[in-house]
């Protein structure tokens, strides 16, 4: 029997006293039922922050040590120089990466990306 066969035809109570509190078990939740699920909406589990097609939250919320959102993440190439810059590598090093695309800096694309675009039939 298929996982798909198995988890419709038995209800959660089924399910618990079939795997008698052997095995962990929960509901395979795409994006949609996450965002209007309940539980995930009253734990704030998902948060808008500043960040372009991003919401995010904590997945794991725990009493003693909560998790939070302070921030968005990166966007590809942000922090490159500054962190290059880190790693010991002088100006002269950085550019030479940057003028070559083997490092990116914000703005700019993927080599593999750039020539996706200008493909026939490329959006």
């Amino acid at each position: 029997m298929f996982i798909g066969q198995f988890t419709r035809n038995f209800t959660k109570a089924a399910l618990t006293t079939r795997l008698g509190g052997r095995m962990p078990f929960g509901p395979v939740m795409n994006v949609f039922d996450i965002v209007n699920d309940p539980h995930f909406n009253a734990r704030d589990m998902i948060v808008e922050v500043d960040h372009p097609g991003s919401e995010a939250g904590t997945a794991v919320k725990m009493t003693g040590t909560p998790g939070t959102i302070v921030g968005r993440s990166p966007f590809l190439g942000e922090h490159t120089a500054e962190e290059l810059r880190a790693a010991g590598m002088d100006e002269q090093r950085i550019q030479s990466l940057l003028d070559r695309k083997v490092a990116l800096t914000e703005n700019e694309k993927p080599v593999e990306e750039v020539a996706l675009a200008s493909m026939p039939g490329a959006t």
